[in-house]
């Protein structure tokens, strides 16, 4: 495994862990290798949560096409506690948001929308958007 997979793999590993404190040094590491290294940390960590969502079983009984055009209309949302679906916006937190944005943008292969997303990051404010993925995906991870 190449470094800098590793080094991104070992830094949701550790926010699974709920080893927040190590989990967000390791992510400010690889924001210092440059904005290269925490875009695809972002693309590589909304990989695995869209991974819990594609049943494998499911997949195995339909032609590749129709598994590619699941990931194509993949989507997620959050509830309020009547369990109605909540618009993005309602949501309330900018940073969860973009998160949620980014992980769909993923999960339906939009890279350029993925790019958009990351390049539309407020300066100064990256890391607490980035966080909130990170974060995102490790709850989802311990929930499986």
């Amino acid at each position: 495994m190449e470094p800098e997979l590793a080094a991104i793999l070992d830094t949701l590993a550790l926010a699974v862990a709920e080893d927040h404190l190590r989990a967000l040094d390791a992510m400010m590491v690889l924001a210092k290798a440059g904005p290269g290294r925490i875009y695809a940390a972002c693309c590589v960590w909304s990989e695995a949560m869209v991974g819990l969502s594609l049943d494998p079983a499911a997949a195995a009984m339909h032609p590749a096409s129709d598994a590619e055009q699941r990931r194509r209309n993949w989507g997620m949302g959050i509830l309020d506690e009547t369990g109605e679906q909540l618009d993005p916006e309602d949501v309330g937190a900018p940073e969860m948001v973009w998160a949620m944005r980014f992980i769909t943008a993923q999960a339906n292969r939009d890279a350029t929308m993925t790019v958009a997303l990351f390049e539309a990051l407020p300066p100064g404010e990256a890391a607490a958007y980035v966080w909130s993925l990170l974060s995102m995906v490790a709850a989802a991870l311990r929930e499986d």
